[in-house]
């Protein structure tokens, strides 16, 4: 929703402005098409019965936009929304936004989960004040990978998974684990994408975008998965790849020029990484150890290589 938007939406709706400033649906509410008026009453373009939409989204992530001014119009602007809808007698649809998961300013161990404090007071207290008021959800966008990653020896892998069973009601926007990862990122791999994705779909209430990580590009499964959350975990035949990647990765680490990459770009940044001293480039001078085979890509690897091993 583009920032005017917002602006306009906040702000108290007079004879000469107009009520609704949307030029587009909502993208959780496609079926409902809310355009511009001149005077106070919006005008609702339906293309199926309302009743099908069940959720008004107010935008995306916003209070994780770099531009503070949206983050104080949000709230008005899903009061205006609501309000709106009830004049037209529409009562069904929830009113939200989604939020990223940095809103949180800690959130481990989850007794101690606290809202950072830039927004807790002016924005988080009247959105859970209006969600609550409305009974509507508080939207979040949900990937427990990176925070489990960044703090594994404190957080249980179970926990993250929801192997682990534990006022307003938390709708989950988006949510995900990858089923594959570069060495480092160990954790993503597919028994534990299947773990994760198989619990999200044992969990009541409605679901959404669950297909984040089932698929290859090519459209065959990752792994068995029931989205109707009916098949228990028992129904599963397919045995899962056992992971082997849930601890850090041990081994060596190299970094290799991609054979695609532009010759003089590596050129100029072998001569780079070698101009910044530390022995960096060494090894790769004529006579040394690492000097043959002779090669741009192979020499431009080492430098990289030890260049990162510095820090």
């Amino acid at each position: 929703m583009p920032i005017q938007t917002f602006s306009n939406l906040s702000k108290t709706p007079t004879s000469k402005s107009p009520l609704w400033s949307l030029t587009r649906s909502y993208p959780t509410c496609p079926r409902a098409n809310i355009s511009q008026t001149s005077g106070l009453k919006p005008m609702l373009s339906l293309t199926t019965p309302m009743s099908k939409s069940d959720i008004s989204s107010s935008g995306n992530e916003i209070l994780t936009n770099p531009d503070t001014g949206t983050w104080f119009n949000l709230v008005p602007a899903m009061r205006r929304i609501k309000i709106s809808l009830t004049r037209r007698n529409i009562r069904k649809i929830k009113v939200g936004t989604p939020s990223a998961i940095n809103v949180l300013e800690s959130s481990s161990p989850p007794s101690n989960g606290t809202f950072r404090s830039d927004i807790s007071g002016p924005v988080i207290k009247p959105m859970l004040q209006f969600l609550n008021q409305t009974k509507s959800f508080f939207f979040i966008d949900f990937y427990p990978f990176f925070a489990w990653s960044e703090n594994a020896p404190n957080i249980s892998l179970d926990f993250a998974l929801s192997n682990a069973q534990n006022g307003i009601r938390v709708f989950i926007a988006e949510t995900g684990w990858p089923n594959g990862g570069d060495f480092e990122q160990f954790g993503a791999n597919t028994y534990n994408s299947a773990t994760y994705n198989r619990n999200v779909n044992q969990k009541p209430g409605p679901g959404t975008e669950r297909h984040f990580g089932l698929y290859y590009p090519n459209g065959t499964e990752v792994f068995e998965i029931d989205l109707s959350g009916k098949t228990p975990l028992s129904g599963y035949k397919k045995p899962l790849p056992l992971p082997t990647n849930n601890e850090p990765y041990k081994g060596k680490l190299w970094c290799v020029v991609a054979k695609e990459a532009n010759r003089s770009a590596v050129k100029d940044a072998l001569a780079w990484a070698c101009s910044q001293g530390n022995k960096t480039c060494d090894e790769i001078q004529p006579g040394k150890e690492c000097y043959k085979p002779v090669s741009l890509f192979r020499h431009a690897s080492y430098a990289f290589s030890s260049y990162w091993a510095e820090f």
